[in-house]
């Protein structure tokens, strides 16, 4: 699977949130980065523990950092770190490129796998910018880097999940397909499911903007007829929120089918993301004022 997104939207924390989910079903993870150093990642899995496992929401990801935090809290992380040494630390392994290798990046996934029975490996990013040039032969080599990954997944029958940065171009899109991917749009062959998400623009909130997304929640008719129906969801304009495609998935429906999309709520200073509802995105380009 590939989650793709532009820059700042959020992709090292979610590959966070799908690791501590994943550890909490006994599967034993690799997570291969090169876009963030080991204690950064160390650093949101425990604003995640504090977070979600303790419900403490005082205690953000740039309070930890900055080390400004009071004696009560002192304790807390304390106690978040003794509860991830318990229930994390021998399930999720951390290993830190200088670059995007994905030679080297197989090889220790394939060694993590056979040596320490890793079931999922998450690679954070196959490469840092897209490019809509022709001319740069990059892309051939991630489509190739991404056939490797898919190849090793398959023949040890693990997950394996990647990032990949989007176009710059795409910024100003409403709706995200696997054009956005530029000229590396084959890897979606390769691929079990293609997820690619954003963030949401406030005036897709707004019931009179010619952007409103009409959130809503599917729910089951309790009439026995086992139809679905629509209900209009309110989503907080104070809070942030992402949406997600699903452009490929080989289970269900994708966003292309029947246009929608997932509304996911974040916050990202505390390594969290909530499913909350889905929407029906337009089609539309954005221009800079739409986007304040």
């Amino acid at each position: 699977s590939a989650w793709g997104a532009n820059s700042g939207c959020g992709k090292s924390t979610y590959m966070v949130t799908i690791a501590m989910s994943l550890a909490s079903k006994g599967e034993k993870i690799v997570m291969v980065t090169n876009e963030s150093k080991a204690t950064d990642l160390k650093t949101l899995f425990l604003t995640w523990v504090i977070n979600r496992v303790f419900k403490y929401e005082k205690l953000s990801k740039k309070r930890i950092i900055a080390g400004e935090f009071t004696d009560e809290e002192f304790k807390l992380i304390k106690k978040a770190k003794e509860y991830w040494k318990e229930h994390y630390f021998k399930q999720i392994k951390i290993v830190t490129l200088s670059d995007a290798d994905a030679d080297f990046s197989c090889q220790m996934i394939r060694r993590a796998i056979l040596r320490e029975a890793a079931s999922v490996f998450i690679v954070d990013t196959m490469k840092m910018t897209l490019s809509d040039d022709m001319a740069d032969k990059s892309w051939i080599a991630l489509i190739k880097d991404v056939r490797s990954l898919t190849e090793l997944a398959m023949k040890y029958n693990v997950i394996g999940i990647i990032t990949v940065q989007l176009a710059p171009s795409t910024l100003n899109r409403s709706w995200l397909d696997a054009s956005c991917l530029a000229n590396c749009k084959q890897i979606k062959e390769t691929l079990s499911n293609l997820i690619l998400f954003r963030k949401l623009v406030k005036a897709e909130l707004d019931p009179n903007s010619p952007f409103f997304v009409h959130p809503f929640r599917r729910k089951l008719r309790e009439d026995g007829s086992g139809e679905w129906y629509d209900e209009p969801y309110e989503a907080d304009k104070e809070k942030t929120w992402i949406i997600a495609f699903t452009d490929k998935t080989r289970r269900g429906i994708d966003s292309g089918m029947d246009g929608s999309a997932f509304l996911c709520r974040t916050d990202l200073d505390h390594a969290s993301f909530y499913e909350t509802a889905r929407c029906y995105p337009t089609r539309r380009l954005f221009t800079a004022d739409d986007r304040h």
